[in-house]
């Protein structure tokens, strides 16, 4: 039974907002392999095989293409879903989006598909889940894979405008942002390639040391060297606690789960 609320919002008024599981406002399929060993099923690319690593992690994807392809003699082995379904990430890594802008396709066992009623536009279903990331992470709780069963994501329960035109107006606005978001992470990765190359041309490539620049050992230019603590963390720990991935490849630090310790 969906839940109903009144929220008031500036722009619109008094709007409609029901706190509703997926199961009520879509169809949920959870994908498949068809067998690797009959090759029959795979001598063809006829139906993309939508698979967790063409789908992005950080934001919504639109499902064009694919690295891998099924053909047409698999097709009743296979979870094949039209446009605008919605695939979500329930194994292993959690919570990523994609939406099919294709004609149709198939997916794996990793994935679990949404289809949507007519009365909820696709796009602004992604941007609920996408909100919703850290809770979906809550509930796949197994200590080794993190998953989440057919069923808990049926019964997940997001809040959602009743109105179809709003769901609309809210979309057009998070995509203008989302574009935003977008054109910054290229200009910060231009500077970022700027930097690397202005470095390169003042100091030269350090693993040759093409300039010939002096080395010394890391204990004659510091004056203190400390391993860090293995004390395991606790939950509202008073200090945060970093560790190994909270940091990334490129240098950077990466604080979405972080850790504390007392």
């Amino acid at each position: 039974m969906m839940e109903r609320r009144k929220n008031l919002n500036d722009k619109f008024g008094f709007v409609e907002i029901m706190e509703v599981s997926l199961n009520e406002i879509g169809e949920i399929i959870t994908g498949n392999t068809p067998s690797k060993s009959d090759t029959n099923f795979w001598n063809s690319p006829d139906i993309c095989f939508i698979k967790p690593d063409v789908i992005a992690e950080d934001e919504i994807t639109e499902l064009l293409d694919s690295n891998e392809y099924i053909s047409e003699n698999a097709r009743k082995k296979a979870r094949i879903v039209n446009e605008n379904s919605i695939l979500v990430t329930c194994i292993g890594s959690i919570a990523k989006i994609g939406i099919v802008k294709i004609r149709e396709c198939a997916f794996n066992q990793q994935i679990n598909a949404i289809i949507p009623n007519k009365n909820i536009d696709t796009k602004y279903l992604c941007y609920c889940l996408q909100n919703s990331k850290v809770k979906l992470k809550a509930i796949a709780n197994a200590p080794v894979v993190p998953i989440i069963n057919k069923k808990q994501f049926g019964e997940f329960v997001v809040k959602i405008d009743g109105d179809i035109s709003t769901q609309k107006k809210i979309v057009n606005r998070l995509d203008y942002v989302q574009s935003v978001i977008t054109l910054y992470k290229i200009q910060l990765q231009k500077f970022d390639d700027l930097i690397k190359a202005r470095f390169i041309e003042m100091f030269g490539r350090p693993f040759i040391n093409n300039m010939n620049w002096e080395s010394r050992q890391i204990k004659n230019v510091v004056n203190e060297v400390k391993y860090g603590t293995s004390k395991p963390s606790v939950e509202n720990g008073e200090y945060k606690y970093l560790r190994m991935n909270n940091l990334t490849y490129d240098g950077r630090f990466d604080l979405t789960d972080l850790k504390f310790i007392s």
